[in-house]
């Protein structure tokens, strides 16, 4: 059985997940930094320590996108993104895998193929390999 109970360290004042934010069962894709991913390739930025930095900006503290984890839906779209900037991910891999209502809810970004997935604590997806 599946943990269903939000992180307990999100900010007060926030709703988190957002009430837009809604259970999804899709193939993502997503930048990894190792061949065989783990729950540490799947932290939320605001716990991922390569992304700490961005505490300091209030702006991006206040994005309900800060306490979620990114994804991309397609392929091509996380290539794009690569593209884009080389040197931000030369040291990750693109990894793809399922994401379903038992890991948490999410919220997609029509314009930029951007996802944004709020896991229940605990809990991230299994399964993602590397292509």
């Amino acid at each position: 059985m599946t943990n269903k109970k939000w992180p307990n360290d999100y900010p007060s004042g926030m709703v988190l997940p957002p009430d837009s934010a809604e259970e999804i069962n899709a193939q993502l894709y997503r930048f990894v930094g190792k061949v065989n991913p783990d729950a540490a390739d799947f932290l939320a930025s605001y716990k991922d320590p390569k992304q700490k930095n961005l505490a300091n900006r209030p702006a991006i503290k206040k994005k309900p996108s800060f306490y979620a984890t990114s994804f991309f839906d397609t392929e091509d779209s996380i290539q794009t993104k690569l593209a884009e900037s080389p040197e931000r991910f030369s040291d990750q891999f693109i990894a793809c895998g399922n994401v379903t209502p038992e890991h948490g809810k999410g919220e997609s970004s029509e314009h930029s193929h951007h996802v944004s997935v709020w896991f229940y604590d605990g809990v991230y997806p299994e399964g993602f390999k590397v292509v």
